[in-house]
């Protein structure tokens, strides 16, 4: 069966390490991330998709245990049956006759737009009219018959760029729970939410004209700081979502009270006593060049 992904810049692959390699600039990349860096979705990789919560259970039955082996092996084997579209979507083309027998029939062709072009316009023209046609024009979703089991969302309202930065303070923050955790520096007091940022780079650039004082460091601190705590509530939607399956979304959600029965929790509480959860992509070690 042909594989084709729309959110992938060929689409189609005949190798499958160049295959890899694009999925990795896609957001199917930052998708596994979060679901590797959620504690809820390894509790559900523990329990092979045992949940109460129907929309985790379908992202379990797709994506499957993230946590064994990287991106490449995961993709290998889960990634691109999750993503891949069946058979390459229509393109648009010219009406042929099966569709000008459906529009004589019903009115209409099944999932598209019927155009009618005149001959005497010229390709800028014709780019300006459809540019005004189709202003307001809203896509419907792709038929069932085409489409993968999920799809990643656009990104409007996040950057790209941002989107990265906000993962890369929430991996930052959790290295220093587990430094904290082990009594790794001398100076836990010093791993402040501005340290994070200092570390995660999201520092806004210092303008060489500004006059430099003790007050606008200490403010560049503040900012620093709220900019962090926006962040990691941003990560903790972003992995909230990602484990029911809307990626990416900073919606605020409601966890689902049936997700976990009390005993699955009383297990996950006596597991998790002796070995807490750290995310494989935490990797703490990377940090101590940094400690204070």
């Amino acid at each position: 069966m042909s594989r084709f992904f729309p959110n992938l810049s060929q689409h189609h692959y005949e190798e499958n390490k160049a295959e890899i390699a694009a999925a990795l600039r896609s957001l199917y990349f930052p998708w596994w991330r979060c679901l590797c860096l959620s504690q809820e979705y390894w509790r559900l990789c523990q329990v092979d998709g045992k949940t109460g919560d129907p929309a985790f259970a379908r992202v379990y039955k797709h994506f499957g245990d993230v946590f064994k082996g990287d991106f490449g092996l995961w993709w290998t084997k889960r990634g691109k049956q999750t993503f891949a579209h069946k058979v390459r979507p229509p393109r648009v083309r010219f009406a042929n006759p099966s569709d000008l027998e459906e529009i004589m029939r019903h009115g209409v062709v099944p999932n598209a737009q019927v155009l009618v072009i005149p001959d005497h316009y010229s390709k800028t023209d014709l780019i300006k009219q459809f540019r005004k046609l189709l202003g307001d024009f809203e896509p419907g979703p792709l038929p069932k018959a085409y489409a993968s089991p999920f799809e990643v969302g656009d990104l409007r309202g996040i950057k790209r760029s941002v989107l990265n930065d906000i993962l890369k303070v929430w991996v930052t923050n959790e290295a220093i729970k587990v430094i904290k955790a082990h009594q790794m520096t001398r100076r836990p007091e010093l791993l402040t939410h501005a340290w994070i940022g200092k570390v995660a780079e999201i520092q806004p650039e210092r303008r060489s004209d500004k006059v430099r004082t003790s007050a606008t460091d200490r403010n560049e601190r503040l900012a620093l700081r709220v900019k962090v705590s926006r962040y990691l509530l941003k990560a903790s939607r972003l992995i909230a979502n990602a484990e029911i399956g809307d990626f990416p979304s900073l919606s605020p959600l409601t966890p689902n009270p049936k997700r976990w029965t009390s005993r699955q929790l009383e297990a996950f509480n006596a597991m998790e006593h002796d070995a807490p959860f750290r995310s494989p992509l935490v990797k703490y070690e990377d940090f101590y060049p940094h400690l204070p």
